[in-house]
Protein backbone atom coordinates (compact mmCIF):
# COMPACT_ATOMS: atom_id res chain seq x y z
CA UNK A 1 0.00 0.00 0.00
CA UNK A 2 1.56 3.64 -0.57
CA UNK A 3 1.55 5.92 1.90
CA UNK A 4 1.70 9.80 1.96
CA UNK A 5 4.48 11.80 3.79
CA UNK A 6 4.28 15.30 4.63
CA UNK A 7 7.16 16.67 6.51
CA UNK A 8 7.48 19.59 8.11
CA UNK A 9 10.50 22.16 7.48
CA UNK A 10 12.56 22.59 11.03
CA UNK A 11 13.39 26.31 10.45
CA UNK A 12 9.76 27.51 8.91
CA UNK A 13 6.94 28.47 10.67
CA UNK A 14 4.62 28.22 7.22
CA UNK A 15 1.45 25.95 6.81
CA UNK A 16 0.92 23.35 4.18
CA UNK A 17 -3.30 23.42 3.65
CA UNK A 18 -4.92 21.03 1.48
CA UNK A 19 -8.35 22.74 1.07
CA UNK A 20 -11.63 19.74 0.04
CA UNK A 21 -13.32 21.10 -3.13
CA UNK A 22 -16.54 22.69 -2.90
CA UNK A 23 -18.33 20.57 -4.59
CA UNK A 24 -20.00 16.56 -3.95
CA UNK A 25 -17.54 15.03 -6.67
CA UNK A 26 -14.66 13.24 -5.59
CA UNK A 27 -11.22 15.08 -6.59
CA UNK A 28 -7.80 13.05 -7.54
CA UNK A 29 -4.26 14.16 -7.50
CA UNK A 30 -2.26 11.25 -8.75
CA UNK A 31 1.87 11.97 -8.14
CA UNK A 32 3.96 10.88 -11.26
CA UNK A 33 5.38 7.28 -11.04
CA UNK A 34 9.59 6.33 -10.40
CA UNK A 35 11.54 9.60 -9.20
CA UNK A 36 9.19 12.08 -11.31
CA UNK A 37 8.15 15.03 -8.94
CA UNK A 38 5.98 18.01 -8.93
CA UNK A 39 8.64 20.99 -8.14
CA UNK A 40 8.25 24.14 -6.84
CA UNK A 41 10.88 26.63 -5.83
CA UNK A 42 11.48 29.26 -3.43
CA UNK A 43 10.49 32.45 -5.62
CA UNK A 44 7.05 34.13 -5.61
CA UNK A 45 6.55 33.79 -9.52
CA UNK A 46 7.29 29.93 -9.19
CA UNK A 47 3.95 28.59 -9.08
CA UNK A 48 1.21 26.72 -11.00
CA UNK A 49 -0.98 29.26 -12.27
CA UNK A 50 -4.71 29.26 -11.05
CA UNK A 51 -7.69 31.45 -12.77
CA UNK A 52 -6.38 34.68 -13.89
CA UNK A 53 -2.63 33.46 -12.07
CA UNK A 54 0.71 33.34 -14.50
CA UNK A 55 3.25 30.66 -14.83
CA UNK A 56 6.63 31.97 -14.71
CA UNK A 57 10.29 31.07 -13.69
CA UNK A 58 9.76 27.31 -13.40
CA UNK A 59 12.07 26.35 -16.28
CA UNK A 60 15.86 25.69 -14.74
CA UNK A 61 18.41 26.98 -17.91
CA UNK A 62 18.46 23.70 -21.05
CA UNK A 63 15.70 22.18 -18.96
CA UNK A 64 11.84 20.96 -20.93
CA UNK A 65 8.21 20.80 -20.31
CA UNK A 66 7.09 17.65 -22.11
CA UNK A 67 3.69 17.31 -23.50
CA UNK A 68 2.48 13.59 -24.77
CA UNK A 69 0.17 12.75 -27.01
CA UNK A 70 -1.50 9.71 -27.98
CA UNK A 71 -0.49 7.81 -30.68
CA UNK A 72 -3.22 8.91 -32.81
CA UNK A 73 -2.52 12.66 -32.38
CA UNK A 74 -4.48 15.04 -30.85
CA UNK A 75 -4.68 18.31 -28.50
CA UNK A 76 -1.73 19.11 -25.68
CA UNK A 77 -2.35 22.72 -25.18
CA UNK A 78 -5.80 24.62 -24.97
CA UNK A 79 -7.20 27.47 -24.57
CA UNK A 80 -10.54 29.29 -23.79
CA UNK A 81 -11.25 32.49 -24.64
CA UNK A 82 -14.29 32.98 -22.28
CA UNK A 83 -17.66 34.01 -24.87
CA UNK A 84 -15.73 33.24 -27.73
CA UNK A 85 -13.87 30.31 -29.59
CA UNK A 86 -11.49 27.90 -27.76
CA UNK A 87 -7.78 27.29 -29.49
CA UNK A 88 -5.89 24.57 -29.66
CA UNK A 89 -2.23 23.30 -30.42
CA UNK A 90 -2.49 20.01 -31.47
CA UNK A 91 0.14 17.04 -32.72
CA UNK A 92 -0.68 15.21 -35.37
CA UNK A 93 -0.77 12.54 -37.98
CA UNK A 94 -0.32 13.66 -41.52
CA UNK A 95 -0.09 11.90 -45.05
CA UNK A 96 2.30 9.06 -44.81
CA UNK A 97 4.90 9.15 -42.25
CA UNK A 98 4.45 13.01 -42.07
CA UNK A 99 3.48 14.30 -38.25
CA UNK A 100 3.00 18.02 -37.71
CA UNK A 101 1.92 20.70 -35.66
CA UNK A 102 -1.33 22.34 -35.78
CA UNK A 103 -3.21 25.98 -34.09
CA UNK A 104 -6.62 26.77 -34.62
CA UNK A 105 -10.25 26.52 -33.55
CA UNK A 106 -10.33 23.34 -30.84
CA UNK A 107 -12.89 20.71 -33.11
CA UNK A 108 -12.57 23.06 -36.40
CA UNK A 109 -10.88 24.90 -38.79
CA UNK A 110 -6.86 24.67 -38.37
CA UNK A 111 -5.26 28.27 -38.66
CA UNK A 112 -1.45 27.09 -39.33
CA UNK A 113 0.50 23.97 -39.62
CA UNK A 114 4.29 22.83 -39.35
CA UNK A 115 5.35 19.58 -40.73
CA UNK A 116 8.29 17.47 -40.68
CA UNK A 117 9.03 17.64 -44.40
CA UNK A 118 9.63 21.45 -43.71
CA UNK A 119 6.40 22.86 -45.33
CA UNK A 120 4.01 25.29 -43.59
CA UNK A 121 0.11 25.64 -44.63
CA UNK A 122 -2.08 28.29 -43.90
CA UNK A 123 -5.14 27.78 -44.00
CA UNK A 124 -4.33 24.27 -45.02
CA UNK A 125 -2.91 20.90 -42.92
CA UNK A 126 -1.37 19.27 -46.64
CA UNK A 127 0.87 21.86 -47.86
CA UNK A 128 2.19 21.06 -51.23
CA UNK A 129 4.85 23.41 -51.47
CA UNK A 130 7.32 24.82 -48.57
CA UNK A 131 4.27 27.49 -48.44
CA UNK A 132 1.02 26.79 -48.90
CA UNK A 133 -1.20 29.70 -48.78
CA UNK A 134 -5.41 28.35 -48.75
CA UNK A 135 -8.51 30.60 -48.30
CA UNK A 136 -11.01 28.85 -45.92
CA UNK A 137 -14.01 30.24 -48.77
CA UNK A 138 -14.12 30.47 -52.24
CA UNK A 139 -12.61 34.01 -51.84
CA UNK A 140 -9.12 35.55 -53.10
CA UNK A 141 -6.13 34.28 -51.53
CA UNK A 142 -3.86 37.13 -50.62
CA UNK A 143 -0.81 37.75 -48.65
CA UNK A 144 -0.29 41.35 -47.63
CA UNK A 145 2.91 43.29 -46.54
CA UNK A 146 2.69 46.19 -45.80
CA UNK A 147 5.90 48.81 -45.82
CA UNK A 148 5.92 52.65 -44.62
CA UNK A 149 7.86 55.42 -45.92
CA UNK A 150 10.59 54.38 -47.40
CA UNK A 151 11.61 50.80 -48.20
CA UNK A 152 10.79 47.69 -50.47
CA UNK A 153 7.50 45.94 -49.47
CA UNK A 154 6.46 42.55 -50.26
CA UNK A 155 9.92 41.38 -51.80
CA UNK A 156 9.99 37.44 -52.63
CA UNK A 157 13.49 36.09 -53.50
CA UNK A 158 14.46 33.41 -55.52
CA UNK A 159 17.51 31.72 -55.83
CA UNK A 160 18.84 29.26 -58.89
CA UNK A 161 21.27 26.67 -58.36
CA UNK A 162 24.12 29.07 -59.80
CA UNK A 163 23.38 31.50 -57.71
CA UNK A 164 21.24 33.41 -60.16
CA UNK A 165 18.85 35.49 -58.13
CA UNK A 166 15.29 37.13 -59.05
CA UNK A 167 13.39 39.68 -56.90
CA UNK A 168 9.68 40.84 -56.88
CA UNK A 169 7.99 43.34 -55.16
CA UNK A 170 6.77 47.08 -54.31
CA UNK A 171 9.42 49.58 -55.31
CA UNK A 172 8.54 51.92 -52.53
CA UNK A 173 11.51 54.12 -52.71
CA UNK A 174 12.79 54.06 -56.32
CA UNK A 175 11.99 55.89 -59.78
CA UNK A 176 9.12 54.12 -60.33
CA UNK A 177 7.39 55.65 -57.09
CA UNK A 178 5.46 52.57 -55.14
CA UNK A 179 5.73 50.83 -58.80
CA UNK A 180 5.78 46.91 -59.01
CA UNK A 181 9.38 45.73 -59.28
CA UNK A 182 10.74 42.68 -61.20
CA UNK A 183 14.70 42.68 -60.31
CA UNK A 184 17.15 40.47 -60.96
CA UNK A 185 21.18 39.72 -59.99
CA UNK A 186 23.93 37.31 -60.53
CA UNK A 187 25.48 37.32 -56.90
CA UNK A 188 23.66 38.19 -53.88
CA UNK A 189 20.25 39.79 -53.34
CA UNK A 190 18.76 42.02 -56.16
CA UNK A 191 17.43 45.81 -55.48
CA UNK A 192 14.28 46.29 -56.98
CA UNK A 193 15.43 49.93 -58.13
CA UNK A 194 19.07 49.60 -59.49
CA UNK A 195 18.69 45.48 -60.67
CA UNK A 196 14.90 46.01 -62.21
CA UNK A 197 13.96 43.98 -65.15
CA UNK A 198 10.83 45.22 -65.23
CA UNK A 199 8.77 48.06 -62.98
CA UNK A 200 5.08 48.40 -63.67
CA UNK A 201 4.13 52.42 -62.40
CA UNK A 202 1.01 53.10 -60.50
CA UNK A 203 -0.04 55.01 -63.35
CA UNK A 204 -0.27 51.67 -65.76
CA UNK A 205 2.98 52.61 -67.50
CA UNK A 206 5.35 49.35 -67.67
CA UNK A 207 9.45 49.92 -67.81
CA UNK A 208 11.09 47.56 -70.07
CA UNK A 209 15.34 48.67 -69.68
CA UNK A 210 16.02 46.02 -71.91
CA UNK A 211 13.41 45.75 -74.53
CA UNK A 212 11.37 43.42 -75.09
CA UNK A 213 11.70 40.46 -78.09
CA UNK A 214 8.86 39.40 -80.27
CA UNK A 215 8.66 36.30 -81.69
CA UNK A 216 12.20 34.58 -81.24
CA UNK A 217 14.58 34.82 -78.98
CA UNK A 218 17.47 36.34 -80.42
CA UNK A 219 18.91 40.25 -80.86
CA UNK A 220 16.74 40.55 -84.43
CA UNK A 221 13.74 39.94 -82.32
CA UNK A 222 14.77 42.53 -79.39
CA UNK A 223 12.23 46.14 -79.55
CA UNK A 224 14.33 48.30 -77.26
CA UNK A 225 12.65 51.72 -77.60
CA UNK A 226 10.08 53.81 -78.05
CA UNK A 227 9.92 57.59 -78.29
CA UNK A 228 7.86 60.65 -79.86
CA UNK A 229 8.79 63.98 -80.11
CA UNK A 230 9.99 67.17 -81.81
CA UNK A 231 13.47 68.09 -82.48
CA UNK A 232 15.11 71.90 -84.50
CA UNK A 233 16.89 70.93 -87.51
CA UNK A 234 19.79 72.38 -88.85
CA UNK A 235 20.19 73.35 -92.55
CA UNK A 236 23.79 73.82 -93.32
CA UNK A 237 26.08 73.17 -96.87
CA UNK A 238 28.52 70.51 -97.48
CA UNK A 239 31.18 72.98 -98.48
CA UNK A 240 30.33 76.13 -95.78
CA UNK A 241 27.49 78.50 -94.37
CA UNK A 242 23.93 77.93 -93.30
CA UNK A 243 20.42 78.76 -93.59
CA UNK A 244 18.56 80.42 -90.40
CA UNK A 245 15.84 79.12 -89.59
CA UNK A 246 12.08 80.90 -89.10
CA UNK A 247 11.41 80.94 -85.29
CA UNK A 248 7.80 80.52 -86.23
CA UNK A 249 8.69 77.35 -88.17
CA UNK A 250 11.78 75.75 -87.11
CA UNK A 251 10.41 72.08 -85.18
CA UNK A 252 9.63 68.66 -87.36
CA UNK A 253 8.48 65.46 -85.24
CA UNK A 254 9.50 62.31 -84.82
CA UNK A 255 8.39 59.15 -83.87
CA UNK A 256 10.90 56.09 -82.84
CA UNK A 257 9.98 52.56 -83.43
CA UNK A 258 12.65 50.34 -81.93
CA UNK A 259 15.11 51.74 -84.98
CA UNK A 260 12.45 52.79 -87.23
CA UNK A 261 12.14 56.48 -87.51
CA UNK A 262 9.59 58.38 -88.91
CA UNK A 263 9.77 62.74 -89.27
CA UNK A 264 7.78 64.89 -90.88
CA UNK A 265 7.24 69.15 -90.76
CA UNK A 266 7.48 72.37 -92.46
CA UNK A 267 10.10 74.62 -92.10
CA UNK A 268 11.01 78.19 -93.38
CA UNK A 269 14.31 79.10 -94.01
CA UNK A 270 14.33 83.23 -93.12
CA UNK A 271 17.73 84.06 -93.92
CA UNK A 272 21.67 82.35 -95.61
CA UNK A 273 24.48 82.82 -93.81
CA UNK A 274 27.47 82.17 -96.63
CA UNK A 275 25.97 79.09 -98.04
CA UNK A 276 28.59 76.96 -100.15
CA UNK A 277 27.82 73.54 -102.13
CA UNK A 278 24.71 70.63 -101.36
CA UNK A 279 21.95 71.45 -98.81
CA UNK A 280 21.98 68.98 -96.02
CA UNK A 281 19.29 68.68 -93.31
CA UNK A 282 19.74 67.16 -89.52
CA UNK A 283 18.36 64.10 -88.14
CA UNK A 284 17.14 63.75 -85.18
CA UNK A 285 19.11 60.38 -85.08
CA UNK A 286 21.81 59.37 -87.63
CA UNK A 287 21.01 56.92 -90.41
CA UNK A 288 21.87 53.54 -89.98
CA UNK A 289 25.42 52.03 -92.76
CA UNK A 290 25.25 48.84 -94.48
CA UNK A 291 26.18 46.68 -97.42
CA UNK A 292 24.69 47.34 -100.96
CA UNK A 293 22.97 50.52 -100.79
CA UNK A 294 20.37 48.77 -98.58
CA UNK A 295 20.88 51.84 -96.70
CA UNK A 296 19.01 53.92 -99.10
CA UNK A 297 15.84 55.43 -98.02
CA UNK A 298 13.81 58.01 -99.92
CA UNK A 299 11.23 60.05 -99.36
CA UNK A 300 8.77 62.92 -100.11
CA UNK A 301 9.06 66.26 -100.03
CA UNK A 302 7.95 69.70 -101.30
CA UNK A 303 9.80 73.11 -101.61
CA UNK A 304 8.41 76.52 -102.09
CA UNK A 305 9.92 80.05 -102.80
CA UNK A 306 12.83 78.77 -104.35
CA UNK A 307 13.39 81.67 -106.88
CA UNK A 308 13.66 79.45 -109.53
CA UNK A 309 12.00 76.62 -111.54
CA UNK A 310 13.52 73.13 -110.19
CA UNK A 311 12.77 70.66 -112.68
CA UNK A 312 10.29 67.39 -111.76
CA UNK A 313 10.45 68.47 -108.14
CA UNK A 314 12.63 67.22 -104.92
CA UNK A 315 13.04 64.16 -102.68
CA UNK A 316 14.19 63.82 -99.24
CA UNK A 317 17.41 61.12 -99.25
CA UNK A 318 19.23 59.62 -96.10
CA UNK A 319 22.26 56.92 -96.43
CA UNK A 320 24.14 55.85 -93.59
CA UNK A 321 24.49 59.77 -92.17
CA UNK A 322 23.42 62.39 -89.89
CA UNK A 323 22.12 64.26 -92.48
CA UNK A 324 19.24 63.94 -95.47
CA UNK A 325 19.86 65.46 -98.87
CA UNK A 326 17.23 66.23 -101.34
CA UNK A 327 17.91 64.97 -105.06
CA UNK A 328 16.91 66.28 -107.98
CA UNK A 329 16.62 64.73 -111.61
CA UNK A 330 16.24 66.43 -114.69
CA UNK A 331 14.47 65.74 -117.68
CA UNK A 332 17.19 64.26 -118.98
CA UNK A 333 17.58 61.77 -116.34
CA UNK A 334 20.85 63.63 -114.74
CA UNK A 335 20.70 63.45 -111.19
CA UNK A 336 22.10 66.13 -108.69
CA UNK A 337 21.49 67.56 -105.07
CA UNK A 338 19.87 70.51 -104.01
CA UNK A 339 22.56 73.42 -103.73
CA UNK A 340 22.58 76.78 -102.41
CA UNK A 341 22.44 77.55 -106.55
CA UNK A 342 19.11 76.62 -106.87
CA UNK A 343 17.76 78.77 -103.80
CA UNK A 344 17.44 82.61 -102.90
CA UNK A 345 17.80 83.69 -99.36
CA UNK A 346 14.28 82.62 -97.78
CA UNK A 347 12.46 79.30 -98.66
CA UNK A 348 10.13 76.54 -97.51
CA UNK A 349 10.46 72.70 -97.00
CA UNK A 350 7.75 70.25 -95.89
CA UNK A 351 8.33 66.23 -95.62
CA UNK A 352 7.18 63.24 -94.75
CA UNK A 353 10.10 60.43 -94.75
CA UNK A 354 11.08 57.39 -92.74
CA UNK A 355 14.53 55.87 -92.28
CA UNK A 356 16.13 53.55 -90.32
CA UNK A 357 18.58 54.39 -87.06
CA UNK A 358 21.90 53.06 -86.66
Amino acid sequence: MSKVKITGNASGSGVFTLTTPNTSTDRTITLPDGTGTLAFTTGDDDKLPLAGGTMTGILATNSQVNFTVASGGGNFIGINHTGNEAWTLDARSGTGSDDYLSVGISGGARAMSWHETGKVGIGTTAPQRTLHVKPSTNEDTGVLAETHSSGDAMSIYSKGSSSHNWATGLDNDGSGGNGFSIAYKANGYPSLSSNSRVTIHTTGQMVVPSGVRIGGDTTANTLDDYEIGTWTPTITCSSSGSYTLDTGANLAAYTKTGRVVHIQGGISVASQNSPSGTIRMSLPFTAFTSAKDTDYSLGSCTIDGAGGTIDNGIHIFAFGTSYVQFPLVSDSGSFSYLANGNVDSAWALKFSFSYIAA
